[in-house]
C-alpha cells in the first residue's frame, strides 16, 4: 500500500512539473513584451522630440533672417535720410514763424464782412491775387438765400478794414452797406469774360456765314426770274420773223 501511495506522488509531480514550467515561460513571455514596447515608446519619443526640435530650429532661423533684413534697410533708409539732410541748402525766402500783423488765406475764406454800422453784408467766397502776389482785392458773396441767388461783387483790398476779435480771427468791415452791394454791378472773371467772348464771336460767324447764304439764295432767284422774263421775248421775235416772212 505505501508502494501505491509513492507511485501516485511520483505521477502527480511529474505532471504538475511541465504545467509549473509553462507559466513561468508565459510569464517570461509578457515581461519581454512589456520591455520591447517600453523601448519601442521611448525611441518614438526620442524621434518625436528631435523632429520638433529640427522645426523649432527651422522657423527660428527664418524669423531671424527677415529680421535682420528689415535691420539692415532700415539702416540704409537711416543713413540715406542722414546723407541728404547734409546735402540740404538752405531755402531762400523761407517764412518759418506767422508773423503777428499777419493773417492765412484761409483765415478769410468764408469770413463774414460787416458794415459800418456792424451789419453782415455777406462773406468771402474768393481773393483776387496779382502775379506779383499782392492781394488786390476780395470777392464777397452778396444776397440770396443759402447760397441761392447770391452774387459776387469785388471790392478792393483797401476798402476793407481788418481788425481782430477776442478769439483772434478777423473781422472784416466795410462802408458799403448791403444794399449798395447788392445794387453794384456783379463780378466777372477772366475765365467767364473769355467764354463770352467765344460765345460772341461764334454768333458773330453764325450770322456771317447766314447773311452770306441769305445773298446767294437772292442771286439764284433773280437769274430765274431773268431768264423767265426772257423767253417771252424769244417767242416775240420768233412771231415777229414769221409776219415779215408772210
Amino acid at each position: 500500500m505505501f508502494r501505491n501511495s509513492t507511485a501516485i506522488i511520483l505521477a502527480t509531480t511529474l505532471m504538475a512539473a511541465p504545467l509549473s514550467i509553462s507559466a513561468q515561460e508565459a510569464e517570461d513571455a509578457t515581461e519581454e513584451q512589456q520591455m520591447e514596447q517600453t523601448d519601442d515608446t521611448a525611441q518614438t519619443g526620442e524621434e518625436a522630440a528631435t523632429v520638433e526640435g529640427d522645426d523649432v530650429s527651422s522657423d527660428t532661423e527664418m524669423t531671424e533672417e527677415p529680421a535682420e533684413g528689415a535691420a539692415g534697410s532700415s539702416q540704409e533708409m537711416a543713413e540715406d535720410a542722414q546723407t541728404a539732410e547734409e546735402n540740404a541748402q538752405p531755402v531762400e525766402g523761407q517764412i518759418v514763424m506767422q508773423g503777428e500783423n499777419s493773417m492765412l488765406a484761409g483765415d478769410m475764406m468764408g469770413a463774414t464782412v460787416f458794415s459800418a454800422d456792424g451789419e453782415s453784408v455777406g462773406d468771402i467766397a474768393d481773393l483776387i491775387i496779382t502775379m506779383d502776389g499782392t492781394v488786390e482785392g476780395v470777392v464777397i458773396g452778396v444776397g440770396g438765400f443759402l447760397g441761392i441767388g447770391q452774387k459776387s461783387v469785388a471790392i478792393e483790398m483797401s476798402q476793407l478794414q481788418v481788425m481782430e476779435n477776442e478769439d483772434g480771427t478777423p473781422r472784416l468791415t466795410t462802408d458799403a452797406t448791403r444794399e449798395d452791394l447788392e445794387a453794384a454791378p456783379e463780378f466777372v472773371t477772366a475765365q467767364e469774360q473769355r467764354q463770352q467772348q467765344e460765345m460772341q464771336e461764334s454768333a458773330d460767324a453764325m450770322q456771317e456765314g447766314g447773311g452770306n447764304a441769305t445773298g446767294s439764295d437772292a442771286g439764284q432767284m433773280d437769274g430765274t426770274a431773268t431768264e423767265g422774263a426772257m423767253e417771252p421775248a424769244e417767242g416775240e421775235m420768233e412771231a415777229e420773223e414769221s409776219s415779215t416772212a408772210n
